[in-house]
Parts: structure tokens; sequence; C-alpha cells
């Protein structure tokens, strides 16, 4: 039986990898830019939608059991929703406040080394630099979910 701590460390990787694409601006013709260092960016970088949670929290259950397991994560205060549910039922759901900081932070001064600024440019080597830092992010803060106090009961 999959554990809700398994469902959460499989959700911190997906945060990881949800970071490492939201930190980036993509523009039109293909610039890429660094995002902002704000509250808004920062929950846009980590929510993971429910229509696409099966590709970022990589767990051995079907979808609908992941779905609902999640609900009942966010019932319990453990994830928090980003808005109000679509008509449809879907919903994005994240980590808390104090979990997505720290990582978005690195990512953006990962980045700044890297050369990419909030005024797009061509980024070649985006990818690499993605990879790069998704490597780092996991060296940094583990594989598995940081631990927080209000996360007790996880």
């Amino acid at each position: 039986m999959i554990t809700d701590k398994q469902i959460l460390d499989a959700f911190w990787l997906g945060t990881v990898k949800r970071i490492c694409e939201g930190c980036i601006n993509n523009y039109i013709g293909g610039d890429k830019g660094l995002n902002r260092d704000d509250e808004f960016n920062m929950k846009h970088s980590t929510y993971i939608s429910t229509p696409w949670m099966s590709n970022y929290v990589v767990v051995d259950i079907g979808n609908s059991q992941l779905k609902r397991r999640v609900n009942k994560l966010v019932e319990n205060g453990v994830l928090t929703t980003l808005g109000s549910r679509h008509s449809s039922g879907s919903y994005s759901a994240r980590l808390p406040d104090e979990i997505c900081w720290p990582p978005y932070r690195f990512a953006l001064e990962f980045m700044a080394a890297k050369g990419l600024t909030e005024k797009p440019s061509p980024q070649p080597d985006i990818e690499k630099f993605k990879s790069e830092l998704e490597a780092a992010l996991l060296d940094k803060f583990g594989n598995a979910l940081p631990q927080v106090n209000n996360m007790e009961g996880a």
C-alpha cells in the first residue's frame, strides 16, 4: 500500500520539476528570461494541476486513486490549493510556502548564475541548465519531502 508519505515525497519531486520549468519565462520567438522573485510567480511555479498530476507525482497507483489521496491531503491541510476548482472538478495543489520558497529562490539564483536575467534573450543551453538545476535542487534539498512543523501528520 502506498503511504501518504510516499505520495508527499513524489509530490516533492514533482514540485522540483515544476520549479525547474517555472523559474523561467518563455517568450514568443523562443527567448527565455528569469522569472521574478515574488509570491505570484513562486506559487505559479510550484502548483501541480490535477489533469497532469500523474505526470509529476509518480507513484504506483492509478490516476483516480492518486487524485482521491491528494484530495484527502488537501482536506487535511497538508497540501494547499491554488484558487478554486474548475467546473470540471480539476484544481491545482501545492506544498506549503515554507517548503516552496527556498528551492524556488535557489532556482532563481542558480539560473542567474548561468546568465539568465529577467530580460528575454536566446538561451540555447536552457534544457541543459534545467537538468543541472534539477540535480542541484535534489542535492541541496534531498529526494524526500523536507519536514516542516505543520506537516507532522503526513
